[in-house]
């Protein structure tokens, strides 16, 4: 009857470009299958497709990262926070489409990922099926659901196994509940500042308008300027780096595109109101 009453609908539009309906009996079912068959899509043309998780720091270090690949790739990250089971299929469904709808090259994706109950990150992993996953951190969300931070800390790892097997894991090296994680498949690279990270980020030196770190990895030490504020910024900075090394950004390339970062709306953005002795520096981070 559905099949029906669609076939009559398109039979009364006028024109010949009438819009193609599926009726379905799960509106957010079919949307999420959608973008998963899109990923398997997304495989055959080479899309690199990163997963950004973790309690704090998600939306910028997706965007930095998004800024660092685009400086000698195509590519496209999710809108604003859009990190849910609405947002991260249609972030999918819109990797390498242009306004349009014509198909664009797209070298990769980045894909936000967030939670608020046990059982989530799974299922948007089982959709996105990453190349990268990055766990930026372990903090205090959703306690109420969560209940303790190594419920967190389950939730939020239980994303990894999702990754390919020739992929990469990028995780927060400082977090001690991050500490047991392992991988059988992926190469897996720890960021931060204590000593059991392969990416290490030392000598923070802290600016009006942001922070210049040296970042060691192996016998490699690289100076590098991040134009946000705050020392958090730094090690979101490294989470970045790594993914750019790793699709074969060399250093120069990657040093020039992070003094061209910007702030995402409402964190940390410095304006100036007014003038001369009048003027008055405003930090939003609402």
């Amino acid at each position: 009857q559905d099949a029906d009453k669609a076939q009559k609908y398109l039979s009364s539009q006028k024109t010949q470009n009438a819009p193609a309906i599926l009726l379905v009996p799960d509106t957010l079912a079919t949307l999420q299958h959608l973008a998963s068959t899109y990923r398997d899509e997304l495989r055959k043309r080479n899309c690199t497709v990163i997963a950004v998780a973790g309690s704090n720091g998600k939306t910028t270090t997706r965007n930095l990262i998004h800024t660092l690949l685009a400086t000698k790739l195509a590519g496209s990250q999710s809108p604003k926070s859009f990190n849910n089971h609405i947002g991260v299929p249609l972030t999918l469904l819109a990797a390498g489409v242009n306004s349009e709808t014509s198909e664009l090259p797209s070298d990769f994706v980045v894909v936000e990922v967030g939670t608020n109950h046990p059982g989530e990150l799974a299922a948007l992993g089982a959709i996105v099926r990453p190349d990268v996953c990055v766990i930026t951190s372990i903090g205090h969300e959703h306690m109420e659901f969560f209940k303790t931070l190594e419920g967190v800390a389950q939730e939020e790892t239980s994303i990894l196994p999702f990754t390919s097997p020739n992929g990469l894991f990028v995780i927060d090296g400082d977090e001690p509940l991050l500490k047991t994680v392992t991988s059988h498949g992926p190469a897996l690279l720890r960021f931060g500042m204590s000593n059991a990270c392969d990416l290490r980020v030392t000598d923070i030196r802290e600016q009006a308008h942001g922070s210049s770190f040296t970042l060691t990895q192996g016998s490699s030490t690289t100076e590098f300027f991040v134009p946000l504020l705050g020392r958090h910024n730094a090690h979101n900075a490294a989470a970045a780096i790594a993914i750019a090394r790793w699709m074969d950004l060399d250093d120069e390339t990657i040093s020039q595109g992070l003094r061209g970062a910007k702030p995402v709306d409402m964190r940390l953005v410095v304006r100036t109101l007014g003038t001369g002795d009048q003027s008055i520096v405003l930090i939003n981070d609402a």
